[in-house]
């Protein structure tokens, strides 16, 4: 077996940030390598999930209620 790659070059690969030969070395490296091969499948999985998700629109007022909520919780109690 070859040695494998770090996990840094399979996120950058999949993130298309590696430069051209890099990318082509790590896929040379995965179709020989069947460990290599089945992480890249299950990353590309999570990023294309990603990708594919669209959050929840919040309300006009989320932002307003949000910083209330941190200072009620941030202020000293009535008590000290």
């Amino acid at each position: 077996m070859t040695h494998c790659p770090t996990a840094d070059v399979l996120l950058d690969y999949v993130a298309g940030s590696l430069n051209a030969a890099q990318a082509a070395g790590f896929e040379r490296h995965a179709k020989e390598c069947s460990r290599c091969d089945a992480l890249l499948a299950s990353q590309a999985a999570v990023w294309r999930g990603l990708d594919e998700w669209k959050p929840e629109p919040v309300s006009a007022g989320f932002n307003r209620e949000l910083w209330r909520r941190i200072d009620a919780e941030a202020a000293p109690p009535l008590w000290s």
